[in-house]
Protein backbone atom coordinates (compact mmCIF):
# COMPACT_ATOMS: atom_id res chain seq x y z
CA UNK A 1 0.00 0.00 0.00
CA UNK A 2 2.75 2.48 0.95
CA UNK A 3 4.58 1.66 -2.27
CA UNK A 4 1.56 2.51 -4.42
CA UNK A 5 0.99 5.71 -2.42
CA UNK A 6 4.64 6.70 -2.86
CA UNK A 7 4.41 6.16 -6.62
CA UNK A 8 1.34 8.40 -6.83
CA UNK A 9 2.97 11.11 -4.74
CA UNK A 10 6.06 11.11 -6.97
CA UNK A 11 3.83 11.21 -10.04
CA UNK A 12 2.10 14.26 -8.57
CA UNK A 13 5.50 15.85 -7.90
CA UNK A 14 6.51 15.25 -11.53
CA UNK A 15 3.31 16.94 -12.73
CA UNK A 16 4.25 20.03 -10.71
CA UNK A 17 7.57 20.39 -12.57
CA UNK A 18 7.93 22.53 -15.70
CA UNK A 19 8.51 20.68 -19.01
CA UNK A 20 12.22 21.51 -19.05
CA UNK A 21 12.68 19.70 -15.72
CA UNK A 22 10.80 16.52 -16.59
CA UNK A 23 14.12 14.66 -16.82
CA UNK A 24 14.57 15.43 -13.12
CA UNK A 25 11.12 13.92 -12.56
CA UNK A 26 12.15 10.77 -14.38
CA UNK A 27 15.19 10.57 -12.12
CA UNK A 28 12.89 10.83 -9.09
CA UNK A 29 10.82 7.92 -10.33
CA UNK A 30 13.91 5.84 -11.03
CA UNK A 31 15.38 6.56 -7.59
CA UNK A 32 12.06 5.68 -5.95
CA UNK A 33 12.50 2.07 -7.08
CA UNK A 34 15.88 1.95 -5.36
CA UNK A 35 14.81 3.48 -2.02
CA UNK A 36 11.66 1.32 -1.94
CA UNK A 37 13.85 -1.69 -1.19
CA UNK A 38 15.02 0.02 2.02
CA UNK A 39 11.48 0.88 3.12
CA UNK A 40 12.03 4.61 2.60
CA UNK A 41 9.73 5.04 -0.39
CA UNK A 42 7.11 7.19 1.36
CA UNK A 43 9.52 9.68 3.03
CA UNK A 44 11.41 9.99 -0.25
CA UNK A 45 8.19 10.61 -2.19
CA UNK A 46 7.05 13.26 0.27
CA UNK A 47 10.43 14.95 0.02
CA UNK A 48 10.12 15.03 -3.78
CA UNK A 49 6.65 16.52 -3.54
CA UNK A 50 7.71 19.23 -1.08
CA UNK A 51 10.66 20.15 -3.30
CA UNK A 52 8.41 20.38 -6.36
CA UNK A 53 5.87 22.49 -4.46
CA UNK A 54 8.54 24.92 -3.27
CA UNK A 55 9.58 25.44 -6.89
CA UNK A 56 6.05 26.18 -8.14
CA UNK A 57 6.25 29.99 -7.74
CA UNK A 58 9.60 30.03 -9.58
CA UNK A 59 8.34 29.01 -13.02
CA UNK A 60 5.48 30.00 -15.26
CA UNK A 61 3.80 26.58 -15.28
CA UNK A 62 3.88 26.50 -11.49
CA UNK A 63 2.37 29.96 -11.14
CA UNK A 64 -0.43 28.99 -13.52
CA UNK A 65 -1.04 25.83 -11.48
CA UNK A 66 -1.18 27.80 -8.23
CA UNK A 67 -3.54 30.34 -9.78
CA UNK A 68 -5.90 27.64 -11.07
CA UNK A 69 -6.05 25.96 -7.67
CA UNK A 70 -6.54 29.30 -5.91
CA UNK A 71 -9.43 30.12 -8.25
CA UNK A 72 -10.94 26.67 -7.74
CA UNK A 73 -10.62 26.56 -3.94
CA UNK A 74 -11.23 30.24 -3.31
CA UNK A 75 -14.18 30.89 -5.61
CA UNK A 76 -15.55 28.09 -7.80
CA UNK A 77 -15.99 25.40 -5.12
CA UNK A 78 -17.47 27.80 -2.52
CA UNK A 79 -19.80 29.07 -5.25
CA UNK A 80 -20.81 25.47 -6.02
CA UNK A 81 -21.33 24.60 -2.35
CA UNK A 82 -23.43 27.71 -1.77
CA UNK A 83 -25.77 26.97 -4.68
CA UNK A 84 -26.09 23.28 -3.84
CA UNK A 85 -26.92 24.20 -0.23
CA UNK A 86 -29.54 26.69 -1.42
CA UNK A 87 -30.95 24.11 -3.82
CA UNK A 88 -31.19 21.50 -1.06
CA UNK A 89 -32.93 24.03 1.16
CA UNK A 90 -35.44 24.61 -1.64
CA UNK A 91 -35.94 20.87 -2.02
CA UNK A 92 -36.55 20.58 1.73
CA UNK A 93 -39.13 23.38 1.48
CA UNK A 94 -40.90 21.51 -1.33
CA UNK A 95 -40.95 18.27 0.66
CA UNK A 96 -41.55 19.50 4.23
CA UNK A 97 -43.27 22.80 3.52
CA UNK A 98 -41.08 24.64 6.04
CA UNK A 99 -38.61 27.44 5.33
CA UNK A 100 -37.48 30.23 7.73
CA UNK A 101 -37.52 32.92 5.03
CA UNK A 102 -41.00 31.90 3.89
CA UNK A 103 -42.27 31.89 7.50
CA UNK A 104 -40.96 35.40 8.11
CA UNK A 105 -42.60 36.69 4.94
CA UNK A 106 -45.97 35.16 5.76
CA UNK A 107 -45.96 36.96 9.12
CA UNK A 108 -45.22 40.36 7.59
CA UNK A 109 -47.13 43.00 5.71
CA UNK A 110 -49.40 42.43 2.74
CA UNK A 111 -46.50 43.09 0.37
CA UNK A 112 -44.36 40.53 2.20
CA UNK A 113 -47.18 37.99 2.12
CA UNK A 114 -47.47 38.51 -1.63
CA UNK A 115 -43.71 37.91 -1.89
CA UNK A 116 -44.15 34.75 0.21
CA UNK A 117 -46.70 33.41 -2.28
CA UNK A 118 -44.35 34.23 -5.16
CA UNK A 119 -41.48 32.59 -3.28
CA UNK A 120 -43.53 29.42 -2.81
CA UNK A 121 -44.63 29.30 -6.44
CA UNK A 122 -41.13 29.88 -7.82
CA UNK A 123 -39.31 27.48 -5.50
CA UNK A 124 -39.47 24.43 -7.85
CA UNK A 125 -37.85 26.31 -10.76
CA UNK A 126 -35.32 28.02 -8.51
CA UNK A 127 -34.41 24.73 -6.83
CA UNK A 128 -33.68 23.02 -10.16
CA UNK A 129 -31.62 25.97 -11.39
CA UNK A 130 -29.57 26.16 -8.19
CA UNK A 131 -28.80 22.45 -8.19
CA UNK A 132 -27.81 22.59 -11.87
CA UNK A 133 -25.64 25.63 -11.19
CA UNK A 134 -23.91 23.88 -8.29
CA UNK A 135 -23.28 20.79 -10.42
CA UNK A 136 -21.95 22.90 -13.31
CA UNK A 137 -19.52 24.64 -10.96
CA UNK A 138 -18.28 21.36 -9.49
CA UNK A 139 -17.58 20.04 -12.99
CA UNK A 140 -15.99 23.38 -13.90
CA UNK A 141 -13.71 23.20 -10.85
CA UNK A 142 -12.53 19.72 -11.87
CA UNK A 143 -11.90 20.84 -15.45
CA UNK A 144 -9.85 23.86 -14.27
CA UNK A 145 -7.75 21.76 -11.89
CA UNK A 146 -7.18 19.17 -14.64
CA UNK A 147 -6.33 22.05 -17.03
CA UNK A 148 -8.77 20.76 -19.65
CA UNK A 149 -9.48 24.19 -21.05
CA UNK A 150 -11.78 23.09 -23.87
CA UNK A 151 -14.11 21.40 -21.40
CA UNK A 152 -13.69 24.29 -18.95
CA UNK A 153 -14.76 26.75 -21.66
CA UNK A 154 -17.91 24.75 -22.37
CA UNK A 155 -18.78 24.49 -18.69
CA UNK A 156 -17.95 28.17 -18.22
CA UNK A 157 -20.58 29.04 -20.81
CA UNK A 158 -23.12 26.61 -19.32
CA UNK A 159 -22.57 27.97 -15.81
CA UNK A 160 -22.88 31.53 -17.07
CA UNK A 161 -26.20 30.85 -18.79
CA UNK A 162 -27.64 28.99 -15.77
CA UNK A 163 -26.40 31.69 -13.38
CA UNK A 164 -27.95 34.46 -15.49
CA UNK A 165 -31.25 32.56 -15.62
CA UNK A 166 -31.12 31.98 -11.87
CA UNK A 167 -30.53 35.64 -11.08
CA UNK A 168 -33.39 36.69 -13.39
CA UNK A 169 -35.77 34.19 -11.80
CA UNK A 170 -34.91 35.03 -8.18
CA UNK A 171 -34.79 38.82 -8.73
CA UNK A 172 -38.41 39.36 -7.59
CA UNK A 173 -37.88 37.46 -4.32
CA UNK A 174 -34.22 38.09 -3.46
CA UNK A 175 -32.74 41.02 -1.58
CA UNK A 176 -30.71 43.60 -3.58
CA UNK A 177 -27.61 42.65 -1.60
CA UNK A 178 -28.00 39.01 -2.58
CA UNK A 179 -28.33 39.89 -6.26
CA UNK A 180 -25.24 42.14 -6.15
CA UNK A 181 -23.16 39.41 -4.46
CA UNK A 182 -24.30 36.86 -7.04
CA UNK A 183 -23.36 39.07 -9.97
CA UNK A 184 -20.05 40.10 -8.40
CA UNK A 185 -18.92 36.50 -7.78
CA UNK A 186 -20.11 35.45 -11.24
CA UNK A 187 -18.32 38.40 -12.87
CA UNK A 188 -15.02 37.57 -11.16
CA UNK A 189 -15.31 33.96 -12.24
CA UNK A 190 -16.31 34.78 -15.82
CA UNK A 191 -13.27 37.04 -16.18
CA UNK A 192 -10.76 34.89 -14.28
CA UNK A 193 -11.22 31.62 -16.17
CA UNK A 194 -10.52 32.96 -19.71
CA UNK A 195 -7.54 34.96 -18.40
CA UNK A 196 -6.17 31.89 -16.65
CA UNK A 197 -6.72 29.68 -19.71
CA UNK A 198 -4.95 32.18 -21.97
CA UNK A 199 -2.08 32.46 -19.49
CA UNK A 200 -1.81 28.70 -19.27
CA UNK A 201 -1.72 28.00 -23.03
CA UNK A 202 0.33 31.04 -24.09
CA UNK A 203 3.78 30.09 -25.43
CA UNK A 204 6.68 30.48 -23.06
CA UNK A 205 8.99 33.28 -24.25
CA UNK A 206 12.50 32.28 -25.22
CA UNK A 207 15.19 33.27 -22.70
Amino acid sequence: MSGVLAERIVALAVRCLPPQERSWGQAMQAELEEVAADGQALPFALGCLMTAWRRLPLHREGRALLASHALTIGLILPFAAFHVQCGLRGAYFLIAGRDPYYTVLTMGSAAQQARAALYRDMTPAVTVLLLLLGLAHMLLAWAVVQRRWGRAAMLWLVAGVIAAATVIVIAPIATPTGIVVQWLALGIEMLAIPILARWRIAPTPCP
